[in-house]
């Protein structure tokens, strides 16, 4: 077994490395339209989208979750990811062990703005949010890449598949790397 094929040790629900603050970049090749549950139908057209979430506990499990081919919709980000064409591209992790206390809806805020992305679904994601949000899924048709999302903090890890040309690999095919450690230019696109 190489080092790139030896498994990341896996961290406990609770720890502060596990928990925090989640943008997941998720690309679209083909418009579809799609029901999102009670906030009706929405189209999604080709291009990027970058959905913030907040995990209290197992923050890599729920991303690795929401790329699961096999898995019962509960979050509006299922209904986009479970929707034939969706590629998950990886995730941009901000730890409560080096933000803490981060809050979703500031992450989410700054991040529309400085990827300068529009909201296609009001209220996707956004059902608790008391901060004016207009989504937590933020759409742009141009390509994006994890190290523009990851520009949102220094200390942001990066969650993406070891071969980057497949999607929804299993989860012991998933690594964390910091964005340091990723080619300066690689871009998944």
């Amino acid at each position: 077994m190489t080092s790139s094929q030896q498994k990341q040790p896996r961290l406990a629900a609770d720890d502060p490395h596990n928990r925090g603050v989640y943008l997941v970049l998720v690309r679209r090749r083909k418009a579809i339209r799609i029901k999102v549950g009670a906030l009706g139908w929405f189209d999604f057209f080709a291009g990027c989208y970058i959905y913030t979430g907040k995990a209290r506990r197992s923050l890599q499990q729920r991303v690795r979750r929401h790329w699961s081919p096999r898995k019962r919709v509960h979050w509006h980000i299922d209904y986009l990811t479970s929707a034939p064409g969706s590629e998950p591209i990886g995730a941009v992790l901000l730890t409560d062990h080096d933000h803490e206390q981060l809050e979703e809806c500031w992450t989410n805020q700054r991040i529309g703005a400085m990827l300068d992305c529009r909201a296609i679904a009001p209220g996707f994601g956004a059902s608790d949010c008391m901060s004016g949000c207009p989504a937590h899924l933020w759409f742009t048709p141009q390509p994006i890449s994890l190290l523009e999302i990851a520009r949102i903090s220094a200390q942001a890890v990066l969650l993406i598949p070891q071969d980057s040309g497949h999607l929804l690999l299993p989860a012991a095919d998933w690594t964390l790397t910091s964005p340091g450690e990723v080619g300066g230019g690689m871009s998944h696109e």
